[in-house]
């Protein structure tokens, strides 16, 4: 994922009633962020009734409650737990500061403050983002992968039981091209010998193994005294699946 295809989904909500303040947020961070704005907190819990910032802006003295103290209550909401918050403010007495990070704030912006202060902190955070949102992903195609891989290891076993290929088919139409390998064997014994009725090597350019090719291997999935004892799966010089 690009930077620019991240800052776009970037959603950044700021409570400010300020127009000045406003405006000075929206001409610094509305071209790459999506950004929305409110002026107090009841108009605040109208948008977010709709819209999951993954960053707010909260100003501390606001006309109808305190930025801080609303900052504390979003971050026990199940919604906002992963959301980042700036806390936006003159004053720079240390009860403030000290009452914002005790809130959970993740930083503190004094005002007046300059686009460059504003965009850094936010580039920041938004770096922060992306290598949480990749390590999510990461997280579940290996979830994904491991379901596919116990879903072939199920199918597999389950046909080798069956005495002709018409079986076998019918029996792993659900299985279709899951495996992204370098290496495929099934290993069968028969009279207590090992006997590898499938051993195949793929090029890098393979996407894919189809179960069509296990089928077209002779004598594939006939019953007899033969039993199903090993199957290995790798990629380069790892094993994903041995069984």
């Amino acid at each position: 994922m690009t930077e620019q295809n991240l800052t776009k989904k970037i959603k950044i909500l700021t409570l400010d009633d300020d127009p000045v303040v406003r405006e000075y947020i929206k001409q610094t961070l509305h071209e790459e962020f999506d950004v929305r704005y409110s002026c107090d907190i009841s108009s605040f819990f109208e948008i977010i009734s709709s819209f999951r910032p993954h960053i707010f802006l909260l100003d501390v003295n606001l006309p109808d409650g305190n930025g801080i103290d609303l900052c504390g209550k979003l971050n026990k909401m199940p919604d906002f737990q992963d959301s980042f918050f700036i806390i936006l403010t003159s004053k720079t007495d240390d009860e403030t500061i000290e009452k914002a990070y005790s809130h959970e704030a993740d930083d503190f912006l004094r005002k007046p403050f300059n686009q460059y202060e504003l965009n850094s902190k936010i580039k920041i955070l938004t770096k922060i983002i992306e290598a949480r949102e990749s390590l999510r992903d990461s997280y579940q195609n290996q979830l994904d992968h491991n379901v596919q891989l116990y879903k072939l290891s199920d199918n597999i076993k389950e046909s080798l039981s069956y005495a002709n290929n018409d079986s076998i088919l019918r029996n792993s139409e659900t299985l279709g091209e899951i495996i992204d390998a370098d290496y495929v064997e099934i290993l069968k014994v028969k009279n207590g010998l090992p006997l590898s009725i499938f051993q195949k090597k793929y090029s890098k350019s393979a996407l894919s193994i189809s179960f069509k090719e296990l089928l077209g291997i002779k004598n594939f999935g006939e019953k007899g005294n033969t039993t199903s004892d090993f199957m290995q799966i790798k990629k380069g010089s790892r094993d994903l699946y041995l069984c």
